[in-house]
């Protein structure tokens, strides 16, 4: 819808001919893995899968789990690497970064939680993704990524998208430790139902045929 609202406001003419068919992702491909081991004093394990570019805003998730003393790891590549890398040293942060994954299932399957702190991500298919994983997520709340996350249900999104204001979702994951095997599990239904790419081509195809009779 965020996607529709933002034309819309720039081309208001065009809104009573649109609708919204959401990007989905292979449930099947991205599938429930075992929750991982956690052992005696362990910390929270965070995933940030994007582009490392200035628009996905990683810096936030560097500082907010140097904030937390979190266990980040960073699955991208892009010209903000080297900046990031230096952040993330300056502030004391030990955050691996494995670059480009053409599989990322393991690194999924590794965390408790994946974080994207993109602005305005129109629709953030890696919270689909992580979902499908059975893992929860927390997403920044402008554009359309928080569209397909339930709030406090399959994750957290965060409406003070600042530094301070993703540690504090940090704390709240943390705190439900307990919590986020169900969490995941009502991930990958809400998943399942919203996110998969089968219902993306049905209703494409809807769309398609409502032209057609048109």
């Amino acid at each position: 819808e965020y996607v529709k609202r933002t034309i819309g406001q720039a081309m208001p003419e065009l809104l009573p001919r649109m609708s919204v068919v959401r990007n989905g992702v292979d449930t099947d491909y991205f599938q429930p893995g075992a929750p991982p081991t956690e052992p005696s004093g362990s910390t929270l394990r965070v995933l940030v899968m994007a582009r490392l570019t200035k628009w996905k805003r990683v810096e936030l998730a560097i500082e907010a789990a140097a904030a937390t003393h979190v266990h980040l790891t960073i699955a991208g590549e892009g010209e903000e690497r080297s900046a990031l890398e230096g952040l993330a040293s300056r502030l004391g942060a030990r955050v691996p970064f494995l670059g480009r994954l053409a599989d990322p299932r393991p690194a999924l399957a590794a965390c408790d939680v994946l974080m994207s702190t993109a602005q305005a991500e129109p629709l953030g298919l890696t919270a689909l993704e992580a979902q499908a994983s059975a893992r929860p997520v927390i997403v920044g709340g402008s554009g359309g990524i928080g569209e397909v996350v339930l709030h406090e249900r399959t994750g957290w999104v965060v409406k003070d998208e600042t530094a301070p204001g993703f540690a504090e979702a940090l704390r709240h994951a943390i705190q439900r430790r307990t919590e986020r095997p169900s969490m995941g599990k009502a991930a990958r239904a809400h998943g399942g139902d919203a996110g998969r790419s089968q219902a993306m081509c049905r209703a494409y195809g809807d769309r398609y045929r409502s032209l057609v009779k048109a």
